[in-house]
């Protein structure tokens, strides 16, 4: 029987399959798999209106809701994110020591990174500023399991800390009240953060924006995690906001203030 971690990591991968089974149910729409496209192709293309859904990636820098600023102490050869571990599994840990978990972003995917490092056999704390591991799942019912799960598979919790230092061996934590100090080991550190949108290839056909009209181009939207990381269920709604409106000469970006950030 899967577990948790399981469940929820291959779910994860296989997100992007779902919506490639749907796309090719569409006779209407062609696909061309594994393209990396840069401005420039887009601009030959000649396509009036582009959407751009180049999604997001976890953070390494530590900045989240705890830190609102990148940490200068991390030590990037040791720092980790749940997409190397989506990618390579427990292999993706490359240091001795136990592996802490530090989790701000405070959902679901920090109790599973944990739990699929304890299955791996890996020592593991876990670490975060809430009062409980992943707040946001008692909203959905599913908190106390998933903290019983992590007692049960040894992982050790720190709640209420935030990370303030990094040695070759260790993290430093603290108390977000009163700063108390207190260190544990640490061989790798994985940041479950925040996520940052991959909205480079927006960014260049912007630069072109003088040159969209001899190009053909009409309208270049940024949509789902590419323009603002958020639950699944709000990148679904940006693709069918875009889809309803494409018959706009400028088709509208979803309001920022309607996605809920994660």
């Amino acid at each position: 029987m899967l577990n948790h971690a399981q469940i929820m990591a291959d779910e994860q991968k296989r997100q992007p399959e779902i919506g490639l089974q749907l796309a090719q149910q569409v006779p209407n729409a062609e696909l061309y798999l594994e393209s990396q496209l840069t401005a420039q192709d887009l601009m030959e293309y000649g396509t009036a209106h582009i959407a751009l859904a180049t999604g997001a990636a976890w953070r390494r820098n530590g900045t989240g809701r705890a830190n609102r600023l990148p940490l200068p102490f991390l030590d990037p050869a040791r720092v980790l994110t749940p997409d190397d571990l989506m990618s390579k599994g427990a292999t993706a840990v490359n240091a001795d020591g136990p592996v802490v978990v530090f989790d701000d972003d405070r959902f679901y995917m920090g109790s599973v990174m944990a739990e699929l490092l304890a299955d791996a056999g890996k020592e593991v704390t876990l670490v975060t500023p809430a009062p409980v591991v992943a707040p946001w799942s008692e909203r959905t019912l599913e908190q106390v399991r998933i903290q019983r799960r992590l007692i049960e598979k040894n992982v050790q919790i720190f709640p209420l800390s935030n990370i303030t230092a990094m040695s070759p061996e260790t993290l430093t934590l603290a108390c977000i009240y009163s700063g108390r100090a207190q260190v544990v080991p640490c061989g790798n550190l994985v940041l479950v953060t925040s996520r940052a949108p991959n909205d480079g290839l927006w960014h260049d056909l912007n630069a072109k924006q003088d040159q969209w009209a001899d190009a053909g181009i009409k309208t270049v939207t940024r949509i789902g995690d590419c323009l603002a990381p958020a639950l699944i269920a709000m990148a679904v709604y940006s693709g069918h906001a875009y889809a309803r409106n494409l018959s706009l000469d400028v088709v509208p970006e979803p309001k920022r203030e309607d996605i809920v950030y994660r």
